[in-house]
């Protein structure tokens, strides 16, 4: 880690790939940092669309600059997994290509982390922004009405996650980074965000500041939008993230996500044919299970409190009958028809 004058390194990493008008807003908002001692490192996914000419000539003017380029296209999974390996400081910022944050994020997170050494992360309140527009002219969207700080337990921030309490945002978030160093490599899914900053969180308590310091664009070009196919990609997805956390939550947390996972599910069956689908996943499941491949996500108590949650959970939604029958066969047995 490196200091200046006492003051900690902040290293703000961004990893981006052929997106430069997106780039050049949030490069500018990482550049108006206000804190003392701050790195900017732009991983480059090998973009060809001017990107790496464009940050080459702004590191001239700006010596906390530092560029990394691929020799070729990773893939966006890949490329958040080396950032770690990359990052100097004390504390980590992973600002999205397409996100924006506040002047005075960096040193607000720092004043608040130094409060106690068992902070292990700060999250700043984010808003929405719709569209690739500027932020100044864009409508704006707050999900989380939170007006006061709040420290919590890693367990608590979890919990507070999966009841769909707060959002998770990359580039809110900072993190210790002798804590990411124990982690050790983040899992390869696109959950990458949720992965990193639960395993983080249960190291420690969490700061929540009350501030909109961060601002999350939706659009159509979210890397999640575009990597998540279906339904089906989407909860695998989250079920290698939650292998991750499991080695730090030593199953303390299974009902919390099986719950979660629950809602997942559910708040995506709209039809006969999606019911089916979530069919497949569930039997696909149990078997994956029954090979042993699916012991480091759930233990066994919890594998069954899985199943029988969504058997509940159908038995309240429109599809009453079928969900029932499903979800009993499941249990039972693998032989599973419905009829539209």
């Amino acid at each position: 880690m490196e200091h200046s004058d006492s003051v900690p390194l902040f290293s703000i990493v961004i990893p981006t790939y052929n997106r430069l008008s997106l780039l050049k807003e949030a490069l500018a908002s990482a550049q108006a940092q206000t804190y003392p001692n701050l790195e900017i490192v732009l991983l480059d996914n090998h973009s060809d669309d001017g990107t790496f000419e464009y940050i080459k000539a702004c590191a001239v003017n700006d010596n906390r600059l530092r560029i990394v380029r691929n020799s070729e296209n990773i893939g966006p999974i890949a490329n958040f997994q080396q950032i770690p390996e990359h990052a100097k400081g004390e504390y980590l910022l992973i600002l999205s290509d397409d996100d924006l944050i506040e002047p005075i994020l960096c040193a607000r997170s720092v004043e608040c982390m130094a409060l106690d050494n068992d902070i292990v992360l700060y999250a700043s309140k984010t808003d929405h922004f719709i569209g690739n527009g500027s932020y100044a002219t864009a409508e704006k969207i707050q999900h989380n009405k939170q007006n006061q700080d709040l420290i919590v337990s890693g367990e608590d921030y979890f919990k507070k996650w999966c009841e769909n309490k707060l959002f998770i945002c990359w580039s809110g978030i900072v993190y210790r980074m002798n804590i990411v160093k124990q982690i050790g490599k983040w899992e390869h899914c696109y959950n990458v965000d949720v992965q990193s900053v639960i395993c983080c969180a249960l190291f420690g308590r969490v700061f929540i500041d009350h501030q909109v310091l961060s601002h999350y664009r939706l659009s159509n070009v979210n890397t999640s939008n575009t990597c998540w196919k279906s339904l089906k990609y989407r909860l695998e997805d989250f079920l290698i993230a939650y292998r991750s956390i499991c080695r730090f939550s030593h199953d303390r947390l299974d009902k919390a996500f099986c719950d979660y996972f629950v809602l997942l599910i559910f708040c995506h069956i709209r039809s006969v044919k999606e019911l089916k689908e979530v069919r497949d996943i569930l039997l696909q499941l149990k078997k994956d299970y029954a090979s042993g491949l699916y012991l480091a996500y759930v233990s066994a108590k919890h594998f069954h409190r899985l199943i029988l949650s969504i058997f509940f959970s159908m038995k309240q939604r429109a599809y009453i009958r079928k969900g029932y029958i499903l979800c009993k066969n499941i249990i039972l047995t693998s032989n599973i028809t419905i009829n539209k």
